[in-house]
Order: structure tokens, then sequence, then C-alpha cells
């Protein structure tokens, strides 16, 4: 065996070693959704995390918070969540239904989070959907529904399907339980745990497909809804709104920030170190300690209206001097004050 795909092997067995193809029914804590998502949550290099589910709500979520946004702290990553329809929601919300035809899932989802406690757990959940979902290409989490558009469904998807790829392993579970907090803990469900990665990862050729391919199908045929489920659901809600605040209140971390910002700022400007780059003629040796002492020395004058500039021979006071004048002139934040400039110098160098 060549030993580039002797180690890939390695690598996969190593991941592999504790996660065996299994059945999943939430009967111990061991043999729960959100034990095994958990599990597979420590696949090497994993890239992207895909689930279809006929449901979804936040307490789901608040079961694998830590390694969920642990993941999403990762460069180059993507959660993508596809929801369907779980007709056993729809009957369960509609024995007191709150409104009159209400959409599926955009009335259920809004009703569960309008209805969420203003607990802890909740809100961190909600902190992390505003951090990593937004209306952009490059969201790390976006959501789609399973439907051509607002009035045309699209065949009717009921399926689970979880799928956690890496670089070179993966894993797939298909089932029975919906991303919730039932789903993943408290009823009795039925999932099937996927370790083979060629399996999961295998597209769509003539009849047969793999995990991958069959969700990129899938998601192909839905439609985006990050914006209306943040603007129309989620921010709206108590819950979201009380988050919102919180993120927009100045903490004590930022008002620190703030005073680093105005007691240094002149000192680590590196636009006025581009600006005086530019000005230097193209022989001048660019040297970035002088460009510093500018910094330092412009705002030590600006605090005190004025400051010694004492190098030893040698270290280039003169273009510091040349530097600090031209960057005097070109600040528009002077305060009203003249921009007049006395050079006094010994005859010698006088031209």
């Amino acid at each position: 065996m060549p030993t580039l795909l002797l180690c890939k092997y390695l690598r996969c067995w190593y991941t592999n070693r504790n996660m065996n193809n299994t059945l999943i029914d939430n009967s111990s804590l061991t043999l729960s959704m959100s034990q095994t998502l958990k599990n597979c949550f420590q696949v090497q290099g994993l890239k992207e995390i895909k689930i279809a589910t006929g449901y979804w709500d936040l307490p789901g979520m608040v079961l694998i918070f830590d390694e969920l946004r642990d993941f999403l702290k990762t460069e180059d990553v993507k959660l993508q969540l596809l929801i369907g329809e779980d007709p056993r929601v729809r009957i369960y919300q509609q024995l007191s239904p709150a409104i009159k035809n209400p959409q599926f899932p955009e009335e259920y989802i809004k009703k569960d989070i309008n209805e969420l406690e203003l607990k802890a757990e909740y809100q961190k959940v909600v902190n992390l959907l505003l951090t990593y979902c937004d209306d952009t290409e490059q969201s790390k989490i976006e959501i789609r529904i399973f439907r051509k558009n607002e009035q045309e469904k699209t065949q009717f998807l009921h399926s689970k399907c979880y799928i956690f790829n890496g670089e070179e392993n993966a894993f797939g579970i298909i089932g029975s339980s919906n991303f919730t907090k039932k789903g993943l803990e408290d009823n009795a469900e039925l999932n099937y745990l996927e370790t083979t990665p060629h399996i999961v990862k295998y597209g769509v050729q003539g009849s047969i497909k793999g995990h991958i391919g069959w969700f990129n199908e899938k998601w192909e045929q839905s439609q985006p809804w990050n914006k209306l489920f943040l603007e129309e659901i989620l921010r709206k809600s108590p819950i979201g709104e009380n988050v919102e605040n919180e993120r927009k209140a100045i903490k004590p971390y930022d008002v620190y920030i703030k005073f680093l910002q105005n007691l240094w700022g002149d000192v680590v400007d590196n636009k006025s170190v581009s600006m005086l780059e530019a000005f230097l003629p193209p022989e001048v040796q660019k040297l970035q300690y002088q460009f510093d002492a500018v910094n330092q020395g412009y705002s030590i004058m600006k605090r005190h209206n004025g400051f010694i500039l004492a190098d030893v021979v040698g270290l280039g006071k003169t273009m510091v001097g040349i530097m600090v004048v031209k960057r005097f002139l070109e600040d528009t934040h002077t305060d009203g004050r003249s921009r007049n400039v006395l050079i006094v110098t010994p005859p010698a160098i006088k031209k």
C-alpha cells in the first residue's frame, strides 16, 4: 500500500475507532442522538455539517451548543440546515391554533421562539445565531425551507439526515429524529449511524445515492430562509429583542478598548505610515522604527503641545522631523490651530 494511502487509512481508523455503525434510539445516554452528534463533532478536519429535519427548535440546539459554537469558530466552515415538514408538529400545534391556516414552518417556529423563557441557555443560542447567521453568501449558518416559493411546494419532505463531512472522514445519520429537544433526547426514536466515509461522501450516480448526494439534491430544490427567519421571526421575538439589546449595550471591555484607542490610536496609525511612505522620495530608505517615532512623537505633541526628539547620532532625527511636519500639515483634526511651521537650522544645512 502506498505510504500516502496508508497514512490516510490510519487517520481514518484513528478517528473512527470509537465510532461504529449502530442504531441510535435514545434508550441511554450513549445511544442518544444528542451524545452521538457530540461525538461526530470530533471528526478530524470537519468542514461542513448538513442537517435535514422535519422540524427545528432552539432547545435542540442547546443540547449541542458547546460543540456547535466551537465548530463555528473555525475558519471556512458551514452549517446548512434544511427544514422540511413534520405532520406530527402541525397536528400538535393546531390543537389550539393561535392563527387561522398557519404556514409551516414559519408560524410554528415563530410561536415556539416567542414562547421561550428568557433563560441563559436559550439566549446563548440566539446570540450564536445572530453572530453566525446573516443574509450573505459568507454566512456560516445557512437555512433553507424545502419549497420553491411561498405558494408552490415541492415533493413532501419528512426526512431526517445529519451529515458531518471532514477532509477525509465523514459520518452520516438517517432516521426519525428531528433537530429538536424531543428528537435528540426525549422521544423513542430510531436512527442509523454510518461511519464509512466513501458511502457518506458519495454523490448521485444513476439509482445510487450517498448521504451528501441526496442532501445536495434536496438543497438545490429549497428556498433561502435566512433573511425571513432573522428579520421576521428571531429579532422580533421577546428573547431576540433582549439578546439584541444586550449585544448593543456598552460593556466594560468596550470602554477599555475605546480608552486604548483614544490613548494610543495615533501611535498605531497605519494610515499615516502609508501616507508618509508615499511622501518620501524613492531613493530614501523606509525604516519602520522612524515611522514609529513619528507616530509616538506626534501623539505626545497633540497631548502636551510639544515634544523633544533626542535620539543618538545616525538614527535619522532629520527624517523623523520632516515626517512629523508632513503629518502635522496633513492632519485635518488640529482643533483650529495654525498650520504654520517654523524651522530653525544651522547655516551649514540651510540649503
